[in-house]
């Protein structure tokens, strides 16, 4: 329960107080039964707001390359009963191959 509470507080923190205007574009620019992609989805702030405007028919993938945020958000999206979000635990870019992810301490907690 503490993990849907955490969840949620963030995604509305973040709607009303971080980033009002982008996240109302983003329910501006989104229909039911769209796919969107959410890439760098942190802690899914913004995933929450995009699987509500795409509805149920729709989908939406999380891109996300930190182990630590990929496995908060399959447990957060497991506790919210998730069933249009997948989650990408790979990071996006325009070049094709591997690299190493620096990570400053303490910034994924």
């Amino acid at each position: 329960m503490l993990l849907k509470f955490r969840y949620l507080y963030r995604a509305f923190r973040y709607r009303l107080y971080v980033d009002p205007a982008e996240l109302r574009f983003v329910s501006e620019s989104l229909r039911d039964g769209q796919t969107a992609v959410d890439i760098g989805c942190h802690k899914g702030a913004y995933t929450y707001w995009m699987r509500r405007r795409v509805g149920p028919s729709g989908a939406v993938y999380a891109f996300e390359p930190q182990p630590e945020q990929v496995a908060y958000l399959r447990a957060a999206f497991s506790a919210m009963s998730y069933d249009n979000v997948e989650i990408v635990p790979l990071a996006v870019s325009d070049h094709v191959g591997a690299m190493t992810l620096h990570v400053p301490a303490g910034l994924g907690k």
